[in-house]
């Protein structure tokens, strides 16, 4: 996605709002109290930074600027703490950050078509996921199967 400036020259942002038909989904399934440590309305002023907050203990949804460094960082951070998430994230599976994700269980629902961000004027350039990491593997995949192709990540075989 990109806005134009005062200037006219297009700006490539790494955020991207969550349609408000797939948060709905989202919040069905973690939950009303779930943590959005990455809100879409995120500043300094107003939220802390969501690396700062604990993630463990509570459902966190996940949808981070998609620079390689903070997707890496979300992902450690997930592994360390050991929450349980949903994360909205481009389908770029051949990053390091996808490939380093977690041992424990971890599946995904390929999202079909290209996504239509919040506030934007047409759809992605890039396919979107949603993975899932915790407890609830099975029921995340039979929740949202209607909305693409369902794949498991991790836990082995």
């Amino acid at each position: 996605m990109s806005y134009r400036p005062n200037n006219g020259k297009p700006v490539k942002t790494t955020k991207h709002g969550t349609p408000d038909w797939l948060m709905e989904r989202i919040r069905h399934f973690l939950g009303p109290e779930m943590l959005d440590p990455f809100p879409l309305d995120w500043s300094p002023e107003t939220h802390p930074d969501g690396f700062d907050l604990d993630w463990s203990g509570q459902p966190v949804y996940l949808n981070p600027p998609y620079d390689h460094k903070t997707l890496a960082r979300t992902f450690e951070k997930v592994v360390t703490e050991q929450a349980e998430f949903i994360a909205l994230v481009p389908a770029k599976l051949d990053q390091p950050w996808f490939q380093d994700l977690p041992d424990y269980d971890v599946v995904g629902v390929a999202i079909r078509g290209r996504l239509k961000y919040l506030n934007a004027r047409a759809g992605a350039q890039f396919p979107s996921v949603l993975l899932y990491g915790g407890f609830r593997c099975w029921a995340f995949m039979v929740s949202l199967q209607d909305l693409g192709r369902t794949f498991r990540v991790g836990g082995g075989l």
